[in-house]
């Protein structure tokens, strides 16, 4: 196990020094980097110390030539934003903000310092390894839908549980499973006469994807549900969301789509590409636009409020049930990207509090959170992985938010 650990590290940093890295390689770097005080500790350590580098070229039987080759074919070393953008690091390390930043510097850096600390590991800074004492008490990412299709009958079907093909006809529809998580319904009449609705739901881990009969297409985050009939007919095409989905709502003027929410208000639209956030957990619903425009409508006043979106611009309605009579707050210049990222296996937090952070990791994880009562609120930005596990997060997001793992419980630390 150490030793495909070293040669992991390794490998991450021979793709980093060739411009291959991925996203999703880079966060591993990164998170080896967190997982112990002593990595990033050694690496001010080598920038505080000039003759370290020597001592290190030394021991790693480099010439001197060939460490000016290096520094000189890294000279005009420029890093892809998207694969290694420091800024965006949830957890900012005290030496990410010193000037000796540059890209090429960081790679040499980083090559000499691994190798060091995997050959020669001084006894005040222990290499951290993944054991499985360590992972005891760890919480694994979710796998599969975690999803059920409850039918207008009552019955349900687990969607992990069958496969993909015909699974069921329902009057108007036929419903098929296309993928792991994708549902497909397919009207059996031009002109359906009755509506018969089906709700699909997603456990905490949660996420699916499902096409309507129209051809419109629904994601459907953790811990949520959407309802919608099996096939449209008449003026409108209504569906009731309860927590977070993606929609790409295929254009029909003469029977406009519209989306209620949490028995809070509703988005009326055409035809275009939006997210609607409404957990009952969270102070605001959310609806941001990407492409197209919607209508954003609530009670307010005996009467409504509405409010129409345009692309990057984002509705927030307070969420709280007691508060019937509610104003809409508009923001523009959203980063709708980074809204929509769960959907494309991201956390995207944008000066998101700790406890809007742990919601998040809550839903996606399945676990309780206890606070300790000195915590206090830090605002946190970044992107981190959906496929790691807990344990993983939490070196990433070391240094913002501190927390132990107890089987389901999870306790936040100050």
């Amino acid at each position: 196990m150490e030793q495909n650990f070293e040669k992991r590290i390794a490998t991450l940093l021979l793709k980093f020094q060739r411009k291959e890295i991925s996203s999703d390689e880079t966060i591993e770097l990164q998170a080896w980097l967190n997982r112990s005080p002593g990595n990033s500790k050694f690496l001010e350590e080598i920038l505080d110390n000039e003759g370290y580098l020597g001592k290190l070229a030394e021991d790693m039987n480099l010439e001197k030539k060939n460490l000016i080759e290096i520094e000189r074919r890294t000279e005009n070393f420029t890093l892809p934003a998207h694969e290694m953008n420091v800024a965006e690091f949830p957890r900012k390390l005290k030496f990410f903000s010193k000037a000796w930043l540059a890209a090429a510097s960081l790679l040499i850096i980083l090559t000499a310092a691994a190798y060091y600390y995997f050959n020669f590991n001084h006894g005040d800074q222990p290499v951290v390894r993944e054991t499985a004492g360590n992972k005891r008490n760890d919480i694994l990412p979710p796998t599969g839908a975690n999803a059920i299709l409850t039918l207008a009958n009552g019955s349900q079907i687990i969607i992990d549980s069958v496969r993909n093909g015909s699974l069921t006809s329902q009057d108007n529809a036929n419903v098929s499973k296309i993928g792991s998580n994708q549902l497909a319904y397919t009207a059996l009449s031009e002109k359906p006469t009755k509506s018969f609705f089906n709700t699909l739901t997603t456990a905490k881990g949660g996420q699916t994807m499902v096409i309507l009969s129209d051809g419109s297409k629904i994601w459907l985050n953790a811990a949520s549900s959407i309802r919608f009939p099996t096939a449209f007919f008449g003026s409108e095409r209504n569906v009731e969301l309860t927590g977070e989905a993606y929609f790409e709502i295929k254009e029909n003027r003469s029977m406009p789509f519209k989306v209620k929410f949490g028995g809070r208000g509703e988005v009326q639209v055409l035809g275009t590409r939006f997210n609607i956030n409404s957990y009952e957990d969270e102070m605001v619903i959310k609806t941001t636009l990407l492409e197209g425009a919607v209508n954003v409508i609530v009670p307010f006043e005996g009467t409504e409020k509405k409010v129409r979106l345009k692309p990057g611009q984002q509705a927030l309605v307070a969420s709280d049930p007691n508060r019937p009579q509610q104003a809409i707050s508009l923001m523009n210049n959203v980063d709708s990207n980074g809204v929509v990222a769960w959907k494309n296996g991201h956390f995207h937090f944008d000066n998101a509090t700790t406890h809007t952070v742990m919601r998040e990791l809550a839903r996606w994880y399945d676990f309780d959170v206890n606070y300790d009562e000195h915590v206090v609120d830090q605002l946190i930005s970044g992107d981190v992985q959906r496929n790691l596990s807990l344990s993983q997060v939490a070196e990433i997001l070391r240094g913002l938010v501190h927390f132990t793992i107890e089987g389901k419980k999870i306790i936040v630390r100050p």
